[in-house]
């Protein structure tokens, strides 16, 4: 075996061990499918995002009906003046409710209908402190562009496991702004 391949070799097992896949979850990945290990993992993810999204809607669903009642049925002296704007903070707290509602509704019927997506090509990357206001850095955030898209990686092991420059192909499950890396392969150039 030559220097390059055991180079090859070592670099995809670094990826196996930094992104968390096998060499046949590589390959279901590819044909656009997901291994169990790699479905039982994307159901937690999703029921730990679904929950969140729960507790928000009724959190805000909650707090709006209570400015609503308040602004309805309340017979305090001078309230007439500020109903309108009551009524108006309970309508946009309606909207906030039914946004994130429609959320989590959409990633349950997303888990019903996993698509794998593929993104190929040079991987640029960098890093970025997050400071709070105090200019005090309190995280560092690891990121990644295919071409033009900028995407967001989950930890510090998957950016070093990435060298800048080389091809690679992503196999994903579209998540917004952080998509769900299944497996990762270096491209042959």
């Amino acid at each position: 075996m030559s220097s390059l391949q055991k180079k090859a070799q070592q670099e995809q097992s670094n990826l196996q061990h930094a992104f968390g896949f096998s060499i046949d979850e590589l390959l279901k990945n590819k044909a656009g499918n997901i291994s169990q290990a790699q479905q039982l993992r994307l159901k937690k993810y999703i029921r730990i995002k679904r929950t969140g999204g729960h507790a928000a809607s009724v959190t805000f669903g909650l707090i709006a009906t209570g400015f609503s009642a308040f602004a309805a049925l309340s017979n305090v002296q001078g309230l007439e003046q500020a109903r309108p704007f009551l009524l108006g903070f309970s309508g946009f707290l309606l909207l906030i409710f039914s946004i994130v509602f429609l959320y989590s509704t959409s990633l349950r019927q997303h888990q019903k209908k996993v698509t794998v997506t593929t993104l190929e090509g040079p991987v640029k990357t960098w890093s970025k402190d997050i400071k709070n206001r105090y200019q005090v850095v309190f995280a560092t955030a690891y990121y990644y562009q295919f071409y033009r898209r900028v995407f967001q990686f989950e930890s510090e092991e998957q950016f070093r496991a990435i060298e800048m420059g080389t091809s690679y192909r992503f196999c994903v499950i579209k998540n917004g702004r952080v998509p769900i890396i299944l497996s990762v392969e270096v491209l042959k150039a």
